[in-house]
């Protein structure tokens, strides 16, 4: 996690000063993303060392290829430091997710279309990743539709569906 690595190396772990009260995560990520957005890397790589490791576990989970998962993560923060001023207002963190999910969806989407063969592993693209988000992420419906851009009552019947489906092959398996 070269994010990480550079957080450490940059020593961030900002001191309250004496008669100040320390800021809140959020109140640093924005602090973090204005100076970003007027330009400084700095600041972004430590906004993005927040968050990296829980999007290159997400893309882990989805991807089951570390090199893959790394790939997209690196392309996640690209383009979450093209867009930080088009970023809405907001949590940076549902933006990230969001973000690390459509990079994951578009590339799931091409192999699936390149795939000669039609082989597609017995969810679709978005059924994973709502399964993902929920069941081994063990984020909340209405956090993945926020990451989804989607309603609950849409997450929660994919989620339902994903179940369904793989429940279905456990017990044809077995």
């Amino acid at each position: 996690m070269w994010l990480k690595a550079t957080m450490r190396a940059a020593g961030y772990a900002p001191e309250p000063v004496a008669g100040r009260r320390s800021m809140s995560p959020d109140e640093q990520d924005e602090r973090l993303i204005r100076q970003a957005g007027g330009g400084n890397a700095q600041a972004f790589e430590k906004l993005s060392a927040r968050y990296d490791e829980a999007i290159l576990a997400l893309l882990l989970m989805l991807t089951s290829s570390e090199q893959e998962a790394l790939e997209l993560c690196h392309a996640t923060m690209i383009a979450a430091y093209r867009g930080l001023a088009r970023r809405k207002t907001e949590s940076l963190y549902i933006w990230l997710y969001r973000l690390a999910a459509a990079q994951w969806l578009e590339r799931a989407k091409k192999e699936a279309a390149q795939s000669a063969a039609g082989t597609v592993d017995q969810l679709s693209a978005r059924e994973r990743l709502v399964f993902i988000l929920k069941a081994d992420q063990h984020l909340a419906l209405r956090t993945v539709a926020q990451i989804l851009d989607a309603s609950e009552e849409t997450v929660a019947r994919t989620f339902s569906r994903a179940v369904c489906k793989l429940q279905l092959s456990a017990r044809k398996a077995g």
